[in-house]
């Protein structure tokens, strides 16, 4: 499953486990900092290692671009875990780096996923109520309006990106 930030993933696929009896795997619990090597991970390295002043502020383009550049780096992450599972339990993963062409790569079929997409209307409406996140994320910024604006903008427009990658990316059978 997977989908935009803040679109609901973590909770739907833990209700569909429970109610099946299906292990959850959840991204975003397993490509933490200390996973980083700086070799492999070309991107998320130095970006991880930003102020959240220095990554709020940067153009809101490079914020995408980059953005999607994690994601694909925490998807390989996300793939080695998987991979050493030995299959004889049945795993729902979810993760905004489940992105459609590299799930259509991985699976030989997309239409075994579903990405779940938040308005960036959606977003800018429900993030100020994740008081513990915002002010966490936005903790010093010599600027919080226009940094909640850039994170918000970049998070709509990567979400606008898988959409419209995913209607690039046919189903494989």
């Amino acid at each position: 499953m997977g989908g935009s930030t803040y679109a609901g993933k973590s909770t739907l696929t833990d209700l569909i486990c429970s109610k099946y009896g299906i292990t959850p795997y959840h991204g975003d619990d397993h490509v933490g900092l200390e996973r980083i090597e700086p070799q492999k991970h070309l991107t998320y390295h130095p970006v991880s290692r930003l102020s959240w002043n220095e990554l709020w502020m940067r153009p809101v383009d490079i914020q995408v671009s980059t953005g999607i550049e994690v994601l694909r780096e925490w998807f390989g992450m996300m793939m080695e875990d998987l991979l050493q599972t030995d299959g004889s339990i049945s795993i729902l993963a979810e993760s905004a780096a489940l992105l459609p062409d590299l799930v259509a790569d991985v699976s030989g079929e997309s239409t075994k996923a579903i990405w779940l997409i938040s308005s960036e209307k959606f977003l800018r409406s429900r993030y100020p109520q994740r008081t513990e996140l915002l002010n966490y994320a936005l903790s010093g910024c010599k600027n919080p309006e226009t940094a909640f604006d850039n994170w918000m903008s970049r998070d709509a427009a990567i979400s606008m990106s898988m959409v419209q990658e995913r209607s690039k990316t046919p189903p494989k059978r």
